[in-house]
């Protein structure tokens, strides 16, 4: 970003490592018509005020923070994971569980009913899939008799 090392040793002096820190330091918001309580902030903490090219620098460092901060407490507030996911996640180590590889609810309570059926490949879908209602769009073929079937073809978005 263009900052000068004795700043990022001030950061670092100061335990500001992190943009979460940073982000919510102080009361103010990127989106404020003045960034007046910004430059006390740096003023403060670096013992000097910041020059011009610097403080773009660090205005710069502060959005990018503040953005990454709250788009973290945005995600965890909407994905509340399942305790039982994570636990399993943590145990089986390398495999990476995003909503486009976990099944879909459907699949899952499939075979969580403990009957033994069959699921054609065609009607497994990921999570992500079926939160977005991903449908099938339907095909109408022939088979060897020539009698009409009516099927379900390939994942189409809604």
């Amino acid at each position: 970003m263009g900052l000068e090392k004795w700043i990022i040793a001030k950061f670092k002096e100061k335990k500001f490592g992190m943009f979460g820190k940073l982000a919510f330091a102080f009361t103010y918001s990127p989106q404020n018509a003045t960034d007046e309580p910004l430059r006390q902030f740096l003023t403060t903490l670096l013992d000097e005020e910041p020059s011009n090219d610097q403080l773009a620098a660090l205005r710069r460092l502060f959005f990018e923070g503040h953005t990454m901060a709250l788009t973290d407490v945005r995600q965890r507030v909407e994905s509340s994971p399942d305790q039982l996911e994570s636990c399993q996640e943590k145990r089986l180590g390398g495999i990476v569980f995003t909503p486009r590889t976990i099944p879909s609810n459907r699949l899952v309570d499939t075979f969580v009913a403990g009957i033994l059926t069959y699921d054609k490949a065609a009607n497994c879908c990921s999570r992500a899939q079926e939160v977005k209602s991903v449908k099938k769009d339907p095909t109408v073929s022939t088979d060897a008799a020539g009698m009409r079937r009516h099927a379900e073809a390939g994942f189409q978005t809604s």
